[in-house]
């Protein structure tokens, strides 16, 4: 302390007690009452700092010392993207493309088509994405495969979750019928990378299903389809997707337990724009595939289990039923269903698949990391 004010204040204190001043306490007790001030400061500070981060919607809170996104209250716009994976694109790599249904080796830009939702697929023969916009009961499609055959393989357009396991409106997509209910002469529009074909029959009463067929690059094909009134839409439509970089067809759960004659054929994931909890998963689909083109989809998610539901089978302790729709039934089903978001559904496809090789997928699946947050998504979703 300057020896001037220690003088001051010694002279200022003695005039007021009429006694001497011991000057080593006096500084001493000034250096502890500066410290304290100075950590009030920073409290102060700091819990200002919390103030405006929750206030903005930053990040607010550590998890295993790890940053966390705010998630009640989003204002997210969007869908939004799946893990990045470290492998080329398809423009680069077009030879990988449909190669692990692990991977999508291209992207979208969700802002740019004004997409609330979207299912992601990949298969051994295509992947695609089918883009749900506001306000549109039609799905927009775009499709990337190795050849032309890839394209038409695959059942593109068509979600593997079996219709009356579907949770709300699922909107209308196009049959795979109609998928090649097209006009044989060439729509030219401006700026797009390939001629448009449009649908022979209106779609609805003003418009009509185009599709656009092209190759980005050698060894590359493409597909984008779209109902719209104005075919020029397609050509800014495809400036949307990147095929420059690769994601990962990520699920919260972990997938096993399969026969050993059996393949992981083909992943599906649906995604929304987050809902006020931070939602934004709807479900996904894993699919094992053996004995000359048989399936084994194994659902989770939210999934609009057929009610009313009896139970006659127990899945880890669990209530389960096993069932053969009446309309197929061969495409038996073993349903499980869970807490909100956490239902779970074995669908045999066809016959060849057995009720004790489903009830061990579903004895062997298990939940993996946060459904609201796709950092805590486990690297591979099928063992």
């Amino acid at each position: 302390m300057n020896t001037a004010v220690e003088r001051e204040i010694i002279r200022t204190l003695s005039g007021r007690t009429g006694g001497a001043v011991d000057v080593a306490a006096l500084r001493a007790g000034a250096v502890t009452r500066a410290k304290r001030v100075r950590r009030r400061r920073r409290i102060g500070v700091c819990l200002l700092a919390v103030a405006l981060l929750v206030g903005g919607g930053a990040v607010v809170s550590l998890r295993d010392g790890e940053p966390r996104e705010r998630s009640a209250g989003r204002t997210d716009t969007v869908p939004p993207k799946l893990p990045a994976v470290d492998v080329p694109g398809a423009s680069e790599r077009p030879d990988t493309v449909a190669t692990d249904p692990s991977v999508i080796h291209f992207d979208v830009d969700a802002a740019a088509l004004g997409a609330t939702e979207l299912l992601w697929r990949s298969v051994w023969t295509q992947e695609s994405v089918m883009v749900r916009r506001a306000g549109d009961p039609y799905d927009l499609q775009f499709l990337i495969a190795r050849d032309g055959f890839g394209l038409n393989r695959g059942y593109p357009g068509v979600s593997n979750l079996p219709p009356e396991y579907r949770a709300g409106s699922d909107g209308t997509r196009p049959t795979a019928e109609r998928w090649y209910d097209f006009e044989d002469v060439p729509l030219p529009v401006t700026g797009a990378p390939a001629v448009v074909r449009a649908g022979r029959t209106a779609a609805d009463g003003t418009r009509r299903l185009y599709t656009m067929t092209w190759s980005p690059v050698p060894g590359l094909y493409a597909r984008l389809q779209m109902v719209t009134g104005d075919p020029q839409d397609l050509a800014q439509a495809a400036k949307a997707f990147r095929l420059d970089r690769s994601q990962r067809c990520a699920a919260p759960a972990v997938v096993s337990g399969a026969p050993a004659d059996a393949t992981f054929f083909e992943c599906e994931v649906s995604l929304r724009t987050p809902a006020a909890d931070g939602t934004f998963w709807n479900h996904s689909v894993l699919t094992y595939s053996a004995r000359a083109g048989n399936y084994l989809d194994v659902i989770f998610g939210t999934v609009a289990i057929p009610q009313p539901f009896t139970q006659n089978r127990t899945v880890n302790g669990k209530p389960a039923r096993w069932r053969a729709p009446g309309d197929n039934p061969d495409a038996t089903k073993l349903d499980v269903p869970g807490e909100p978001g956490r239902d779970l559904v074995v669908s045999v496809r066809s016959w060849n698949f057995t009720e004790p090789e489903a009830a061990r997928v579903a004895e062997a699946f298990r939940w993996v990391g946060d459904p609201r947050d796709l950092r805590t998504w486990p690297a591979r979703s099928v063992e």
